[in-house]
């Protein structure tokens, strides 16, 4: 693994890294703004339309050479497994704020927004967040300090036990904090 092709393969990795997570910090900054008043759910989202096309770009890119990194490296342990559960967590997570966007984008520009849109907003942020500082904290740690942590036996449990809260999350905003719940109300 310390091949020419491995550091070519590491640093176009990284640069699609700084890409993606840069615009995915630029994004939530400008939704913090938001909370705080001084910026239109408007420019988030007009923030966000050019943004999410760099978050896109990076993505691919951290796909397109980690499946050759993972190729090298020859097998796959648990924490790579959790890194991978991450990466697509984060992608469908990508889908899914791309449609809250959408959902948003349609809502008059006066007025409170919708309780239903904040939560959605939120929780979609949250796993953003877990997401992308997990595979981090995971690949950082996975390459320079491997040898002292002890990696769960099975990730299976800890994949199984985000999916759980994180799906119990969304099912209570698509039951509870929905669209026709709030017309109901």
């Amino acid at each position: 693994m310390d091949s020419t092709l491995f550091y070519l393969l590491l640093f176009a990795h990284m640069i699609g890294l700084i890409a993606a997570f840069g615009s995915v910090l630029l994004i939530d900054f400008y939704g913090l703004l938001w909370m705080l008043r001084k910026e239109s759910l408007r420019g988030v989202f007009k923030v966000a339309d050019i943004a999410q096309k760099v978050v896109w770009m990076g993505w691919g890119v951290l796909i397109a050479t980690g499946i050759p990194l993972l190729a090298m490296k020859a097998f796959i342990d648990p924490a790579t497994y959790i890194k991978i559960y991450l990466v697509l967590l984060v992608g469908l997570n990508g889908l899914y704020l791309d449609a809250i966007k959408r959902a948003g984008e349609k809502l008059p520009e006066s007025g409170r927004t919708p309780f239903w849109l904040i939560y959605r907003m939120g929780l979609s942020t949250v796993i953003s967040q877990v997401g992308w500082w997990g595979t981090i904290v995971i690949g950082f740690l996975h390459r320079n300090l491997d040898h002292v942590i002890r990696w769960p036996k099975s990730p299976w449990l800890m994949m199984a036990v985000i999916s759980a809260v994180f799906g119990a999350a969304f099912l209570l905003g698509v039951f509870v904090f929905s669209k026709k719940a709030a017309g109901r109300a």
